[in-house]
């Protein structure tokens, strides 16, 4: 995902909450600077992993198999987004148009038409201390 208008501590800082959830488990793969915006502000390309698959906030594999995969669920991604700064913008690849930190963030199906399986889905965060997420929604925002 591209986020333009943040800093390196502003990364560091929606990281640092979204770990108070997520215990710890959550890390960045990569974060690469990506130059500046046309207006001036800083642009960095941005992928999140978990520390340990089992832990808070890893994700399922998309083929319906249960097996765990290296990499964070919708709901870290969504409390990621959710910390940054309000005049950050996230641009997610997949998706049409720039989101802002407090959008309603889009589910969709990450499986395939014989095991569909929605992003959100592809997740244990039911069980995850202090949140309780909501299965099956097309669009979701923090409580």
């Amino acid at each position: 995902m591209l986020i333009r208008n943040v800093t390196d501590a502003d990364l560091d800082n929606a990281l640092r909450l979204t770990n108070e959830v997520f215990r710890n488990n959550i890390e960045f793969f990569s974060r690469e600077y990506a130059g500046r915006t046309r207006q001036g502000g800083n642009k960095y390309d941005v992928r999140l992993t978990v520390k340990n698959s089992g832990g808070p906030g890893g994700r399922l594999s998309p083929s319906g198999s249960g097996r765990r995969v290296k990499a964070a669920c919708w709901h870290a991604h969504g409390d990621f987004f959710d910390s940054l700064p309000a005049e950050a913008e996230i641009i997610v690849s997949g998706e049409e148009g720039i989101h802002r930190p407090g959008d309603s963030w889009v589910d969709r199906n990450i499986g395939n038409q014989v095991h569909p399986l929605m992003f959100s889905d592809a997740c244990n965060c039911s069980g995850t201390p202090g949140r309780s997420y909501p299965r099956g929604v097309k669009e979701w925002r923090p409580e």
